[in-house]
Formats: structure tokens, C-alpha cells, sequence
């Protein structure tokens, strides 16, 4: 009974350890110079970035966040992924977290390790189309029109547009064309396979219901 009860006090003990290092604070401060869409926190060396943090807001430039119980590894450390609005990645890795820290990113944290991929959009949909919304699945806002200001897609042509976040680190999108009379078409959990450019064709039997 003794030693089943000193067992039971060691897990107990143990488990109480673990739990206690299992999460930390992560201060994170945007010196980039550009607002930035997307935050990825994973513990360091972790085999995917699974958590989106930002979650459809924004981490605007000069302005700092702090993230509470975010799951950690034994040594508390941390490798971290922004993307700004106009694409660029910036990478930290194998960063301590912490309540006294923050993580500060500038322009020199500018990331070259991930390849860029786009996706190609064919217009058949008898429709100019003027606005294109291309979103991860696991967010709830489309966010903003990724064709340039004076950009259009004719009926017949094409347009290539970048993903905002790379397929290294996610795969899957939400796709929105709206058109100059206001008529939508759309497709969901679009899986982009390779870094290579994506193709989709819409046509006017697309339009969204």
C-alpha cells in the first residue's frame, strides 16, 4: 500500500512538473516596416506549423502582442514565421520564450528559406471579374483583393496571383472571384500540391447560388 501510494505522490508529482513547463509566453514586436497578416508559433524544431495565431486580425507595424500558454518544449523554445501584407516571410528559430521577453522582428529577419507559389486563374465565367480573395481554410475572413489596384481579369484571360502564405507551411485555400456585376464564385479547401503554380478554371456554372 506504502509503495503504491509513493507511486501514485511521484506521478502525481511529475505530472504536476511537466504540466508546469508545458506552456509559456510569447512576446512578439513587428519593427518589419509593414503590417503583418500571418503569425506561426511552433515548438523549435516541430515538424509543421499546425497554429495560426493572428487568427484574421493583423499585427499592425511598430505594435507588439503577447501570447499566453502557448505548448512548449522542455527548453521553452520557440521557432516563429511572419508573413507581412505584401508577402514577405521572416523567420526566427529556436527563440526562448518567456513573460520577460520579447521578440522583436525587423527587416533583417526577412526569410529566403521559403519558396513562393501562386495560383493561376482562368476567367470563363462571361463576367469581368474585379476582385480576387484568395484565404487559408482555417481562417474565417477572406481578406483583402489580391489583384493589383488597376487589375482586371477579362473573360478569356488569365490572371496569376500569389499565395500569401507558402505551401511549405500551408497547403489549403479558400478561393473568392467576384465579378463587376457583384456575382461571386467560389471553391473551398482548395489543396495546392507543390511550390509549383497552381491552375483553376471558373466558369459561369460556378456562380455561387
Amino acid at each position: 500500500m506504502k509503495k503504491t501510494l509513493l507511486l501514485f505522490i511521484f506521478l502525481a508529482a511529475a505530472f504536476t512538473l511537466v504540466s508546469a513547463q508545458s506552456r509559456e509566453t510569447v512576446g512578439i514586436h513587428n519593427l518589419t516596416g509593414v503590417d503583418v497578416e500571418y503569425l506561426f508559433i511552433r515548438q523549435a524544431g516541430a515538424a509543421s506549423w499546425d497554429t495560426e495565431y493572428l487568427e484574421g486580425g493583423d499585427l499592425k507595424n511598430g505594435d507588439s502582442i503577447t501570447y499566453f500558454g502557448v505548448p512548449a518544449n522542455r527548453a521553452n523554445s520557440f521557432d516563429i514565421l511572419l508573413i507581412d501584407k505584401n508577402l514577405a516571410v521572416y523567420a526566427k528559430t529556436n527563440v526562448r520564450g518567456g513573460p520577460d521577453r520579447m521578440i522583436e522582428f525587423s527587416s533583417a529577419d526577412s526569410s529566403g528559406d521559403f519558396m513562393r507559389s501562386s495560383v493561376n486563374l482562368m476567367n470563363l465565367t462571361g463576367h469581368v471579374i474585379w476582385y480576387v480573395y484568395i484565404s487559408p481554410s482555417f481562417s474565417d475572413t477572406w481578406g483583402f483583393d489580391r489583384l493589383d489596384s488597376d487589375q482586371i481579369i477579362e473573360h478569356g484571360k488569365s490572371a496569376t496571383v500569389p499565395l500569401p502564405i507558402p505551401v511549405a507551411v500551408y497547403n489549403e485555400y479558400d478561393i473568392l472571384l467576384e465579378d463587376s456585376e457583384g456575382n461571386t464564385y467560389s471553391r473551398f479547401s482548395v489543396k495546392m500540391t507543390s511550390e509549383e503554380q497552381n491552375a483553376f478554371l471558373f466558369e459561369s456554372k460556378d456562380m455561387d447560388g
